[in-house]
C-alpha cells in the first residue's frame, strides 16, 4: 500500500487558504487567472484523494465558489455579445476550469447560459 505524503485534509486546507485570500483581496486578473487554474487542479487533487479514503469531500467557502459561478455567468454573457466575439478570454477559462471543478466534487450542474 503507498504511503500518502498530502492528505485530503491538507488539500482541503490549501483550498479554504487560497479561496480566503481571493475573497479578501483585489487580485490583478493575470494573477487571479493563474490562481483559479491552480485552485480548479487543487479540487480535482482533493476529490480524488478524498474518493480514494472514503471520505465525503466538503468544499470550503462555497459562498465564494458561488460568487465565482455568478462572475462566470456575467463574463459569458459579456464575452459572447461582443460584434466580433471569436474566442473566450483566458480568465474566463479559468473561471470556468473552477466552476467546474467546483460541479465534479459537489455533484451540482454547472449551468453558463440560460
Amino acid at each position: 500500500m503507498e504511503k500518502t505524503l498530502i492528505t485530503a485534509g491538507s488539500i482541503q486546507h490549501i483550498i479554504e487558504l487560497i479561496a480566503g485570500m481571493i475573497w479578501r483581496h483585489e487580485i490583478p486578473q493575470v494573477v487571479k487567472e493563474r490562481i483559479l487554474l491552480m485552485l480548479a487542479e487543487l479540487i480535482r487533487r482533493y476529490l480524488i484523494l478524498a474518493t480514494k479514503n472514503k471520505i465525503n469531500p466538503q468544499l470550503p467557502h462555497m459562498q465564494m465558489m458561488g460568487k465565482l459561478h455568478q462572475e462566470l455567468k456575467n463574463l459569458y454573457e459579456w464575452e459572447s455579445s461582443r460584434k466580433h466575439h471569436k474566442r473566450y478570454t483566458g480568465y474566463f477559462q479559468a473561471l470556468f476550469e473552477v466552476s467546474l471543478a467546483i460541479s465534479e466534487a459537489t455533484g451540482a450542474m454547472a449551468v453558463v447560459a440560460y
